[in-house]
């Protein structure tokens, strides 16, 4: 049996724990410097990672943070724990065909289509529509709301924000951050930043661009 060590103890830590319940995680780990309870909806705050990693074998994120998740999940690679199984709340539906990797949450009210693939440390916040075909690499965020379409492709490490919409058989790069409320109707290179309806892309560093 997987004992699940919770890596983050804020308002994302909290949810899990109401979408799977206490018994599900044997701990909430956080840096010293940002514990600010002994406690999280009853799983024990801890800030010593040797004592977390002992009582642990798998591990689950609990960050929105695409920087922090990448930063922990390597630091519990090192330390030998394993990605939970994935994760889904029950008021979600996940075709048959639909492939969640290990450490994948599916919060509530999800749609998962026929032949998806969702990758490592995927995180479907609440009411998220993913299309049938749409691939989504390792360690992709995408908030609550959010509808992706058919056939798109996402890159590792990108960030979906709320309520966004993506198109059909578009396909993002790596590192992408698309706005909340943002309308995505064409295809972007990595490390792109979309806002707005419809999304216009902002290259790290450079000008507005249509996208």
């Amino acid at each position: 049996m997987e004992k699940v060590l919770l890596l983050g103890a804020g308002a994302l830590a909290a949810d899990l724990i109401d979408l799977f319940g206490a018994a599900a995680f044997v701990g909430a780990y956080v840096d010293p410097a940002f514990q600010r309870a002994t406690h999280v909806d009853g799983v024990t705050i801890q800030s010593d990672w040797a004592s977390a990693v002992s009582a642990a074998s798998h591990y689950v994120l609990a960050s929105s943070s695409i920087e922090h998740r990448a930063r922990a999940s390597a630091q519990a690679e090192r330390a030998g724990l394993h990605p939970a199984s994935p994760m889904v709340s029950p008021t979600s539906r996940l075709a048959r065909t639909a492939k969640l990797a290990p450490g994948g949450v599916v919060g509530h009210f999800c749609a998962v289509g026929p032949a998806t693939s969702v990758g490592m440390h995927g995180l479907l916040m609440h009411g998220v529509v993913l299309g049938h075909d749409a691939v989504l690499g390792d360690n992709v965020v995408v908030c609550a709301g959010a509808a992706i379409a058919g056939y798109v492709k996402i890159g590792s490490g990108s960030f979906i924000g709320t309520l966004a919409v993506l198109a059909p058989n578009i396909e993002l790069g790596r590192d992408c951050v698309v706005g909340a409320g943002a309308a995505c109707l064409r295809s972007a290179p990595h490390r792109s930043l979309l806002v707005g309806n419809p999304a216009r892309r902002l290259p790290v560093g450079g000008a507005p661009d249509a996208g």
